[in-house]
């Protein structure tokens, strides 16, 4: 601030000086157009006088703030770990009429990271107001010696801002690690570890939980496909087991009571499940109402005869391969009923 007193001073006495030897006069014959000459000076010491008075105007405000106060601030401890929070405080003192505001989270605290920031109530004696604010900071660079001033930000009557700057407080950077030697002596170990294998419980999750929606996700597109298919190969396991069950009862020839018996009893049970019906409850009679005068009538009355009554002809053969042959077609129909459906 010294150079700018002896600018101040320079800049007034230049202006005494200029003052002391200007004298203007205005005659009613100069007075044409509202127009002022000097009469004893040029027009050169006007301008000086004018440049004198702008330049003193314009350094007045200077001497406002001039006149403020400096601020303190400080670290709350000298040393600090990398990444450690640190607290700064930051101490005005000033008169009531003072306006200012504290730097935000906006301001550059570099090199420290802004974390948090808690104001102190204002508190007034004598004249004097006192406010300040801890900033909660924490540094991640390496410098050993880190620097720190934050400024005051002063509100004038233009609506300008002015910093005032505390003196600088440092702090110093603690070391956690210790300095490493130059050379590193190695220790040789040839001896195996066997690591024991844990079972991956994640990866066991993560498969189930595909299965399953694989599984759901096939269903909800193939699920009548796959329905069909494996009704188709019931059926037709159905059937085969059925063909070889009826051939095994039925002989070629000398017939008896007990092959006929077990023959129609198949028969009636394979029927009643292609259709859905109690086939094997039926006596003869209600069955020939069932399915009416035809084939499968004739058949179950002679195989009926042969094996209630005894009597046997040649035509049990031909009686055992109708039934057969029915079975296949009720079969035939079931299969492109439910391939169809």
């Amino acid at each position: 601030m010294p150079a700018l007193l002896q600018r101040q001073r320079y800049f007034f006495s230049k202006a005494s000086m200029t003052a002391k030897r200007f004298r203007y006069t205005i005659t009613p014959a100069r007075q044409q157009k509202g127009r002022l000459f000097c009469t004893n000076y040029s027009f050169f010491n006007c301008r000086s006088w004018l440049l004198a008075a702008g330049l003193l105007l314009q350094t007045w405000p200077l001497l406002a703030w001039q006149e403020v106060p400096q601020p303190q601030g400080q670290f709350g401890k000298d040393r600090v770990q990398l990444g450690e929070t640190v607290d700064y405080l930051l101490v005005f003192r000033h008169s009531p009429e003072t306006e200012f505001r504290f730097p935000d989270e906006k301001y550059d605290f570099g090199p420290f990271e802004y974390l948090d920031h808690q104001f102190y109530t204002t508190s007034t004696s004598q004249g004097i107001s006192i406010d300040s604010i801890r900033y909660t900071l924490a540094t991640y660079e390496l410098n050993p010696v880190q620097t720190l001033a934050v400024p005051v930000l002063l509100q004038n009557g233009s609506g300008q801002e002015q910093a005032v700057y505390p003196l600088p407080d440092t702090v110093l950077l603690q070391e956690v690690l210790g300095p490493l030697p130059d050379s590193l002596q190695v220790f040789e170990n040839t001896t195996p570890v066997i690591v024991t294998r844990e079972f991956n419980y994640y990866y066991l999750a993560g498969a189930v939980l595909l299965l399953l929606l694989l599984g759901v996700g096939g269903t909800l597109l193939f699920g009548n496909r796959i329905k069909k298919y494996f009704l188709i190969r019931k059926l037709q396991r159905q059937h085969q087991a059925f063909m070889q069950e009826f051939s095994a009862a039925r002989p070629e020839q000398d017939y008896n009571t007990g092959h006929l018996a077990k023959a129609v009893g198949i028969w009636k049970g394979y029927t009643g499940n292609l259709l859905q019906e109690p086939v094997a409850s039926l006596t003869t009679r209600e069955l020939r109402q069932k399915f009416g005068e035809g084939d499968i009538s004739r058949a179950l009355q002679q195989l009926d005869q042969a094996i209630y009554a005894g009597i046997f002809n040649d035509d049990l053969g031909e009686s055992l391969e109708c039934l057969q042959k029915h079975a296949a077609e009720f079969f035939n129909r079931k299969l492109e009923k439910v391939k169809n459906g």
